[in-house]
């Protein structure tokens, strides 16, 4: 549903996703997680909301599992709030703790 949705709707997926389990990585912002589609997917809304953003794995040597990262530059949070049209997502992101 949300890849074949507008930029809007991609980019409130984005900024729920990044509430509830993002916050500061690599001299900017991003994520981790568990999930290899999660991770190809969310690089697939980045790439349709033009944000320039960079991949990474690792596997976790205590329980040789892989684990995966998205991080972006903290300029390019503020890009993806404007295109969010829904005025409470863009409130809640721009409250949040993990990115002020």
């Amino acid at each position: 549903f949300i890849k074949n949705s507008n930029l809007s709707i991609k980019a409130s997926f984005f900024i729920g996703i990044l509430i509830t389990g993002g916050g500061k990585r690599r001299r900017g912002y991003g994520l981790s997680t568990a999930s290899k589609t999660l991770w190809n997917d969310l690089s697939g809304v980045l790439e349709d909301l033009e944000i320039q953003h960079k991949r990474d794995k690792w596997t976790h040597k205590k329980y040789s599992k892989e684990y995966y990262g998205l991080s972006f530059k903290k300029e390019n949070l503020n890009k993806i709030i404007k295109i969010c049209k829904d005025e409470n997502i863009r409130k809640m992101m721009l409250k949040c703790k993990n990115f002020n």
